[in-house]
Order: structure tokens, then C-alpha cells, then sequence
């Protein structure tokens, strides 16, 4: 069930036209709600003001709740992500790098990274030790990522050796994100941020064609005129924050803004 049409119900409140007004330029300010409406008025100021929205919570368990009941609330064209916190096998095992948790992290810093190119803006929800977890720095996230597209001249072998750089594991059939494979004349790609994996045919050194497939049967879904490939995992070493990847017109809300601040003075 989508309750995103009642969310025009919340412009009747005048407290949210308030709302709306001050969050529509640079201000900081504070609300208070009920934790029953936090979904509501967060899924409303998200259709209402088509900006980039962060959401942090302070325990993952209230943070991953969140996040299912603003699927509930957005409309299913929304651009919502969770973005978890790693923990410790996520850092030190490459069997792990595929997990559940891993590729989630990976969708969303590509969705904040490139929200230009995309038709809705993120609504990304994280819980505090997500936010103060390190990752990639967005320069060299989006420095790593390349486009392939049909008809340009590329070297298969080349392409697999610098995916593997980026975190891609051969496979004999991919069926996992973060997996690729090799036969001939044809590559296999699953990039994170993507729903289904991608199939490349070259021509000598021209990529011929290039298609959606899927993962269960193989069979070919859409053809595709362009692919972005992004990374297969993160580089936590280097010290970035996913707070950097927020774009400057972003709108960051912070839930409990004080125990929040509690937990950091704690760590820090």
C-alpha cells in the first residue's frame, strides 16, 4: 500500500507552509513532531521541495524503521536509500564484500554522487555510527567511475583489469552485484547501483552492443546505449564522510539533534 496521496494534505497546516518557507532557504532551525508524523512530514518536505535529503538517527534499528515506512509514504518513483552502518567482517572480508550492507552503502553514494543525472533527488536515512563510519571520499568516488558506450573503442582485457582495481570480482556467471565475468568477445557487469546486471559484446576492440540481462536465466531484458560503471567497494583508509557527498542545496535533518550530540561528545 503507498499513502503518498495524502501527503497533499500536510499544505492545508500552516505550521508546514512555515516549514516550507525557512527550509526553502539557508536556515537552521528546529521542529518538533510526533514520532508517529516523522514520515509524513519528511516524505511531504521531500516531494514539496525536490532537493537532495539526508536523515540522521541516531540507533540503526529506529533508522532502517524509518526508512521502510518512507517507502510506505514516497511516491514509487521516489529516489529513497538506507545507508547502513559497516561492521567489522564488512572491512576485513573479501567474501563479504557483496553483502546486503556493502551494496546499500554503494547505492547511495552513487545516487548522492551523481543526483544531477538522475529524475528524482536521494532521500537518504542513516543511522549515527553510518554517519560516523569513513568511506570513499567523493572525489575519488566519482573519479573511478566511468561510462561505456556503444560504438566506442575500448580493450576488453584492459576494462576487466581496471574493474578489478575497482573492487569487481571475476566470476564464471555474475549473478551478484560487484561480479563480472568473461567469454570471448562478451563482458558481464553487475555495477552496484544498478538493478540488473550488464552485458557487453565487442567487436575486436568496439563495444558492438550492451543490454540489460537476468541474473537468473541470462536472458537479455533491454538494450542500453550507455552504462555507468561504478565502484564495487569502498575505501574506508582514505578518510571520507558521506556527509561530503551531500550537495550544498541539500537539506540535512537531524532527528534528537541533542542525544546525537550526547553520542559524539562521547566518541570524540
Amino acid at each position: 500500500m503507498n499513502l503518498s496521496g495524502l501527503l497533499s494534505l500536510m499544505k492545508e497546516l500552516p505550521s508546514y507552509a512555515q516549514l516550507i518557507r525557512q527550509a526553502g532557504v539557508e536556515w537552521e532551525g528546529k521542529a518538533v513532531v510526533l514520532d508517529a508524523a516523522k514520515p509524513y512530514l519528511i516524505a511531504a518536505l521531500y516531494q514539496e521541495l525536490g532537493l537532495p535529503i539526508m536523515v540522521i538517527i541516531v540507533q540503526p534499528r529506529d533508522a532502517r524503521k524509518l526508512y521502510e515506512q518512507l517507502q510506505v509514504w514516497c511516491s514509487p518513483s521516489a529516489n529513497v536509500h538506507y545507508f547502513p552502518e559497516l561492521d567489522f567482517h564488512s572491512y576485513d572480508s573479501d567474501a563479504l564484500y557483496h553483502s546486503n550492507t556493502v551494496v546499500e552503502r554503494l547505492q547511495t553514494l552513487s545516487a548522492l554522487a551523481f543526483e544531477q543525472d538522475i529524475r528524482e533527488p536521494p532521500l537518504i536515512v542513516a543511522s549515527l555510527p553510518a554517519v560516523m563510519s569513513k568511506t570513499t571520499p567523493k572525489v575519488g568516488f566519482v573519479s573511478a567511475c566511468h561510462v561505456l558506450k556503444q560504438g566506442m573503442t575500448a580493450d576488453p582485457l584492459e576494462l576487466l583489469h581496471r574493474w578489478q582495481n575497482m573492487g569487481y570480482e571475476m566470476e564464471d556467471i555474475v549473478e551478484l552485484p560487484g561480479t563480472m565475468s568473461h567469454r570471448g568477445g562478451i563482458v558481464d557487469i553487475f555495477p552496484p547501483d544498478n538493478n540488473l546486471p550488464v552485458r557487453v559484446e565487442f567487436f575486436g576492440n568496439q563495444v558492438e552492443s550492451m543490454r540489460f540481462f537476468s541474473p537468473t536465466d541470462q536472458r537479455s531484458t533491454q538494450f542500453l546505449n550507455s552504462v555507468t560503471v561504478v565502484p564495487a567497494k569502498e575505501v574506508p583508509a582514505n578518510g571520507g564522510n558521506i556527509l561530503d557527498y551531500l550537495q550544498d542545496n541539500g537539506l540535512l535533518i537531524i532527528d534528537s539533534p541533542q542525544e546525537i550530540e550526547g553520542v559524539t561528545q562521547k566518541v570524540y
